[in-house]
């Protein structure tokens, strides 16, 4: 945050727009990560200022890329196809350095939220990471996880799993890497690995899973914290960190964050439940009496996705009908089949 500050100020005072970019660009990755929202509100227009007048296309990127990750923030779902379209375009006229790999990233979480090309993008992810560090593989760990090919996930977490204190804390990537491997870790049952993390993410908990402005926001920290609190049997830490993650979430105004972390709340206070966010969301829909085309429409997702989520739904909960994960959903009175 000092940097981009000292950098606000020369630039101004050398009326030079380069350094006055960015600085405001390195101040939105900070307000981001620390939470403040309103703040990064107001560093956002001042960014967009300086970059409506700067004759370099990279930074129009640059900007198209923080207001498209902006929008999967705040569960703009409908706008964010478009949004990644311009961005891709002005990368590629830019000719911008890994522009395709910025796109690919936002695509992912973009497809992981949604449901939505799943297939193809954890292909794209497997070619990409060619070469690439293995650490980078937990992205990829995570789509799996996503296409319920859990055993696949499980493999590489197993291979990334004995290295965690390897990772430089001083990486970009560091926390967004930690925090996407509690997903990992709680999945395939590993109470150490999950203990470590706990441990290892604590200490940034008032902080936000990002790495940058431009690339996709990850929610609280406590979020995942929280999860791993409640796999570990810590039910109180749990709860206080759900309670955290809800707050800081809807402060940023991220709502499918919020929404995460309330349903996960309240399951840990009423019964467990093996459903992620994604699949609550449809469950609670079909508890409602829409039908699957309905759900697709109204969540912008495709019919066959909501089918999916729907057998999934009904798979994790041992049931065989429609009414009873309605029943499920209303009461949590139909016991799940061991």
């Amino acid at each position: 945050m000092c940097i981009g500050d000292r950098l606000v100020e020369l630039g101004s005072a050398a009326s030079d727009d380069d350094i006055s970019a960015w600085g405001r660009l390195w101040r939105l990755d900070a307000l981001l990560q620390l939470g403040r929202r309103l703040e990064f509100d107001t560093e956002l227009m001042e960014f967009a200022a300086v970059v409506s007048r700067h004759p370099a296309p990279a930074w129009h990127w640059r900007l198209a890329s923080v207001k498209t990750c902006l929008a999967l923030l705040e569960d703009r779902l409908a706008d964010i196809p478009s949004l990644i379209h311009d961005m891709t375009q002005l990368g590629e006229s830019a000719g911008v350095d890994g522009a395709d790999w910025m796109a690919l990233i936002i695509r992912s979480a973009f497809a992981r939220r949604t449901g939505e090309g799943l297939d193809e993008i954890e292909a794209e992810v497997r070619q990409a990471l060619a070469g690439a560090p293995f650490f980078a593989q937990g992205w990829r760990a995570g789509l799996l996880v996503g296409l319920d090919r859990i055993d696949e996930a499980n493999t590489i977490w197993r291979a990334i799993a004995p290295h965690l204190d390897a990772m430089p804390k001083e990486s970009v990537e560091w926390l967004i890497a930690m925090s996407g491997y509690a997903e990992n870790a709680i999945i395939a049952r590993d109470v150490s690995a999950a203990a470590r993390l706990r441990k290892a993410l604590e200490p940034y908990a008032h902080q936000h899973v990002t790495g940058a402005a431009t690339t996709p926001y990850g929610g609280p920290v406590s979020l995942p914290l929280a999860r791993l609190c409640a796999f570990l049997g810590d039910r109180s830490a749990a709860t206080l960190w759900f309670e955290d993650a809800v707050n800081r979430a809807e402060a940023m105004n991220a709502p499918w964050y919020a929404a995460s972390a309330r349903h996960e709340l309240a399951q840990l206070e009423r019964h467990e439940s093996p459903l992620s966010p994604r699949e609550w969301e449809v469950a609670r829909r079909v508890a409602t009496g829409e039908s699957n085309r309905a759900i697709a429409a109204r969540m912008f997702l495709s019919e066959r996705t909501v089918e999916r989520h729907v057998s999934n739904a009904l798979r994790k909960l041992g049931m065989s009908s429609r009414s009873a994960l309605a029943a499920w959903v209303v009461g949590g009175s139909v016991p799940r089949s061991d």
